[in-house]
């Protein structure tokens, strides 16, 4: 965010789940539930110009971590879901933001000036995950999920810890389940009727969807050789020509 580039590691987030913190002096909501492994970031502003700080009420949706609002300290967001389901903040969403997840080596790559959260309370374990074995591909969820997932004949595909990238625009979602995508992937998609592109590199576990429209023109990505050692791969567009690299950012053409 203008210019300044922070990481925030898994491990810290298991212990702690939110981090209330400015990046390029943009007030943010970073959070990331141990149970489902979701990590999300939030505007930290409102629409008034205010500072939302959040914190860890204890409750969970569906396994799901539930923020609480420290303003009124009774309005609740579920992370996954980030709009008010009960207090003053009842059906307010909070603005999502983009963020990339990758591994901390790739993202040193992309980013060498990084910024990196660290240890800040000597009495925990921050290298232990703090729920045993529960990351377990085989593992049941702690709590029984509602509503059941129904007849999906796909749903037995993939254990319900499968990681997956997740796209969605209101009540249309869509998954894309890391195993289905093999090494490298450029997939031209179109969820909610709107254009998107999802890039994948499974050594750097960097799955990140793009928007395909650009100047009001819907382009088309295909796999792109890279001569530059940051990139694996690189993206071209058959309608233009032009090569962008994997953060997004057209650089030939």
């Amino acid at each position: 965010v203008n210019g300044e580039a922070k990481a925030y590691p898994h491990n810290i987030g298991w212990h702690h789940e939110i981090i209330n913190d400015t990046i390029g002096g943009l007030p943010i909501i970073v959070s990331l539930c141990p149970l489902t492994g979701t990590g999300m970031v939030f505007d930290g502003r409102d629409i008034d110009g205010s500072r939302i700080t959040a914190g860890v009420s204890g409750l969970l949706f569906n396994n799901n971590l539930i923020m609480y609002d420290r303003r009124d300290n009774a309005s609740l967001y579920p992370q996954m879901i980030f709009k008010g389901i009960s207090g003053p903040q009842a059906n307010r969403e909070l603005k999502l933001l983009p963020v990339i997840e990758t591994t901390w080596r790739y993202w040193k790559q992309l980013y060498p000036n990084t910024r990196v959260v660290g240890e800040n309370n000597s009495s925990k374990n921050y290298t232990s995950y703090p729920y045993g074995f529960y990351r377990s591909l085989n593992s049941p969820p702690l709590f029984p999920l509602y509503p059941q997932p129904g007849n999906n004949p796909i749903i037995g595909n993939y254990g319900p810890k499968q990681l997956t990238l997740g796209v969605r625009f209101g009540e249309i979602a869509k998954a894309y389940p890391f195993p289905s995508l093999g090494e490298e992937s450029v997939i031209n998609d179109t969820v909610a009727n709107t254009a998107i592109v999802v890039i994948w590199y499974a050594h750097e576990w960097l799955a990140v969807p793009y928007f395909r429209e650009v100047g009001n023109r819907i382009l088309t990505f295909e796999k792109a050789k890279s001569t530059q050692p940051t990139f694996p791969f690189l993206l071209k567009d058959n309608e233009t020509g032009t090569i962008w690299n994997l953060t997004g950012e057209a650089i030939a053409g």
